[in-house]
This record gives C-alpha cells, structure tokens and sequence, in this order.
C-alpha cells in the first residue's frame, strides 16, 4: 500500500509543478497556459472513468494492467 500512495503523491507533486511553471515548458503566455492546464483535470477524470469502467466491464483485462507476460504463447501478442 506504500507504493500507490507514494506514487500517488509524487505524480500529484510532478503534476502541480509542470502546471506551476508551464511557461517554462511552452514558452507561450497565459493564453496558451491557461487552457493547456484545464486540460489536465479533463484527461485525469477521463482516465478514472474508464479505468472503473473497465474494471466494471472487463476485470481480467483491468487485472492485468500494467503487468507482463513473459512466456505468452504468441509472440505477436
């Protein structure tokens, strides 16, 4: 349970400083800034939304997310 939580909070921290200093990265001003990160909100309930969908819908294949299949019979997979 430590490792969610930790990188739970370490994407939250990277997360706010890129937001923080996006000027930096775009070299744009606060009319590119400004929609580019309400943007992020969007995409990270996006993402939840379909994560629980599809643990919903599909739980071996969301079971199986992020992990790897060393042996797998198909080579092509």
């Amino acid at each position: 349970m430590v490792a969610p939580l930790a990188s739970t909070v370490l994407l939250c921290g990277a997360t706010a400083l890129v937001c923080w200093k996006l000027d930096l990265f775009t070299g744009a001003g606060p009319e590119v800034d400004r929609p580019l990160i309400a943007i992020v909100p969007v995409v990270f309930l996006t993402g939840v939304l379909l994560a629980l969908r599809l643990r919903a819908r599909r739980p071996a294949v969301h079971a199986r997310l992020g992990t790897t299949e060393v042996d797998a019979a198909d080579p092509a997979v």
